[in-house]
């Protein structure tokens, strides 16, 4: 019995030191288990870290598509203002003495209008893209569409483009204000300290300009811009008004170019005069209908209207003032003319509201290539946010101000930014577009949605993206030797 008992004691210890280890190994597997799933909670978290880093990186305004989601946004017709304030810019008052330079209006007419039928496509290309990609910034929409490294290299030349712009509204509110100030007090008055062109226009810049630099987003900036356009609008519809009243018995107009060549030296004027490329994307986040639709009547709309500003000015301008007529075609009329005097001032007033229009888009240019260059988290971009915004206006506005004092014409800087406003509006359109019909799907260019297209299809597509770069890289070689000859003969 002794014997059973000691055998029945052992059989007892040896169940329970099972028992123990079965319990301990169950203990194991789920403290295993529960390490495994933390760390894989903790690996999607860091993925997730690690999206939204590179969602901030690809998109600089990231921050504010957020906050445009707790807003309501804008409609497409106040897009619109928007649209024209970007584009009307110092192209209207040089269109005129453009048609003279190329031949006269007839010639310079139709080119425009062929040119236009080009410009126009670039932007439903461009609209199509923004749709696809829901972009913030047209950066945005190159890297979504070409990659990294076109995206690198579109930035820059965003940040080139808009700061010659910038100095370009610099300059011409100082010309502006030269001859109000002639007009009121006499040229004499120019030589004092308080009336010096440097002075006036840093002190009206400072007051005027710098406040609308600062928001966050651009459509603070509607209400401006649709003041800007109305301004605009009395500029435009002045100069029939004096073709009618002034004596043009005597002047003298072209009816074809002197040289066949002549006719592409209004190339760099209407490339200048309708970029809005760059501004259409930002313009497109803040609509309060986020779809192609709505994008394209802004689109036609603003158009139209620029179109109708530009033909108008230029056809009637010329025609008043024909072979004799100055580049700056205000300058052409009296300015003691009280509303002609109005018009310069509604002119100054429009050239105040576009100069923030392009700092914005610099500003996320330099934003985006900032934060890819500091490699800076999501934490970091949203805590900083202010203090970079404030930091690149301010270097931007002053740095751009100090040139602009010391460039007495915008002729030369127009040429050369016409050339540029051609990579926006023809070969990043194209680029764009050719990586669509592609439809590449690696590490850095994004499949569109997984869209299946057919052969037939794609090299439409192609073509049309082969034709726009085409067109775009010879406009800009032609643009920049012409400007570079003109320069040489000056």
């Amino acid at each position: 019995n002794s014997k059973i008992k000691c055998l029945l004691f052992d059989c007892v210890l040896k169940l329970q030191e099972r028992r123990r280890k079965r319990k301990k190994k169950r203990k194991d597997s789920l403290k295993m288990a529960t390490e495994h799933n933390e760390s894989e909670e903790e690996n999607q978290y860091d993925n997730d870290y690690f999206e939204e880093s590179t969602s901030l990186l690809r998109n600089s305004t990231n921050s504010q598509t957020i906050e445009h989601r707790e807003n309501s946004g804008i409609s497409w017709y106040f897009a619109v203002f928007l649209i024209v304030n970007a584009a009307l810019g110092a192209g209207l008052l040089n269109f005129a003495k453009a048609f003279h330079n190329a031949g006269g209006i007839y010639i310079s007419t139709i080119f425009h209008l062929v040119l236009l039928i080009i410009i126009v496509g670039a932007l439903v290309i461009l609209a199509y893209c923004t749709d696809k990609k829901q972009s913030a910034n047209f950066q945005d929409v190159v890297y979504g569409m070409c990659g990294k490294k076109w995206q690198t290299i579109n930035s820059f030349c965003i940040i080139l483009y808009m700061f010659g712009c910038c100095i370009t509204f610099f300059i011409i509110i100082g010309d502006q204000l030269d001859q109000i100030i002639s007009c009121l007090y006499g040229e004499s008055s120019l030589s004092n300290w308080y009336f010096n062109r440097k002075f006036t226009i840093s002190l009206t810049s400072i007051l005027f300009i710098l406040p609308l630099c600062y928001p966050r987003r651009i459509d603070f900036l509607t209400y401006p811009s649709t003041l800007a356009v109305i301004a605009i609008i009395y500029v435009v519809i002045l100069i029939p008004i004096k073709y009618a009243k002034l004596n043009t018995e005597n002047v003298h107009v072209r009816t074809e170019p002197e040289h066949w060549m002549d006719i592409f030296t209004v190339l760099p004027v209407i490339c200048f005069g309708y970029q809005c490329h760059v501004n259409a994307v930002p313009i497109y986040a803040c609509l309060k209908r986020k779809n192609l639709s709505e994008f394209s009547k802004s689109i036609f709309v603003s158009i139209l209207i620029v179109f109708s500003a530009y033909t108008i000015t230029a056809t009637f301008g010329y025609m008043t003032f024909g072979d004799k007529i100055d580049d700056d075609l205000l300058k052409s009329y009296d300015s003691k003319d009280v509303s002609v005097l109005i018009a310069i001032i509604m002119y100054l007033i429009k050239t105040y509201t576009s100069y923030p229009l392009n700092l914005f888009c610099a500003r996320t240019a330099i934003e985006g290539l900032w934060i890819e260059m500091k490699q800076l988290d999501s934490y970091s971009v949203q805590r900083f946010e202010k203090f970079r915004r404030v930091l690149i206006v301010t270097i931007w506005f002053f740095l751009s101000l100090f040139i602009a004092l010391f460039i007495p014409n915008i002729t030369i800087v127009i040429h050369y930014l016409g050339a540029l406003a051609g990579t926006f509006m023809f070969i990043f359109p194209g680029l764009c577009l050719m990586f669509y019909a592609l439809n590449k799907d690696n590490n850095v260019v994004e499949s569109i949605n997984n869209e299946s297209m057919s052969r037939r299809k794609q090299n439409l597509l192609l073509l049309i993206a082969i034709f726009y770069i085409t067109i775009g890289t010879f406009i800009i070689g032609l643009v920049v030797t012409q400007s570079f000859l003109s320069d040489i003969n000056y």
